[in-house]
């Protein structure tokens, strides 16, 4: 028996990872589950943006996990760019990790593309801060890209002001 049977739960987080999987866990119970926004692609939408999130934020990190001993990556496409898990444990910054990064992060821009255009007009402005969180990660995945996927040895970041900056341009263009 589910426990949640006939209750209905509002989630206006919808639009991140964890808006969506707190959803998801909610219709497991047995609820019935309402995204923020009018249509029902926005939940595709809000799933697609979240695994973007997630690509962006493991490119990101690949240095910080190897030094905890950890790879995000998957090893069959570690092995197909020629890459090891000694190379990444070990921060060894080759040209086959840039290629096996820069097509991590064409999955990750697919995954941008896709969401944006899942996102249905008459939702647009109800999920401003999800599209301001895109464009935010967006940028931090093009500075990666512009220091060379140089995630090994160094943690890319944007400064607040840009982000801030980012943010305000696609609240009112939103």
């Amino acid at each position: 028996m589910k426990r949640l049977e006939g209750k209905v739960a509002v989630v206006t987080g919808g639009n991140s990872g964890i808006g969506l999987a707190a959803a998801k866990r909610l219709q497991e119970e047995g609820a019935r589950v309402a995204i923020s926004g009018r249509n029902a692609k926005t939940l595709e939408y809000a799933e697609k943006l979240g695994l973007a999130f997630q690509l962006t934020n493991i490119i990101r990190d690949v240095g910080e996990d190897a030094r905890k001993n950890r790879i995000y990556l998957p090893m069959d496409e570690l092995k197909e760019y020629g890459v090891t898990a000694a190379d990444i444990l070990n921060a060894n910054h080759t040209e086959s990790f840039v290629r096996l990064m820069r097509f991590q992060a064409e999955r990750a821009r697919r995954c941008y593309d896709e969401a944006l255009a899942l996102l249905p007009p008459e939702d647009r402005h109800a999920q401003r801060p999800g599209l301001m969180m895109a464009a935010i990660y967006r940028a931090l995945l093009d500075e990666i890209a512009g220091d060379d996927y140089r995630v090994l040895d160094q943690r890319t970041a944007l400064t607040p002001i840009r982000k801030l900056w980012i943010a305000w341009r696609t609240w009112v263009t939103a």
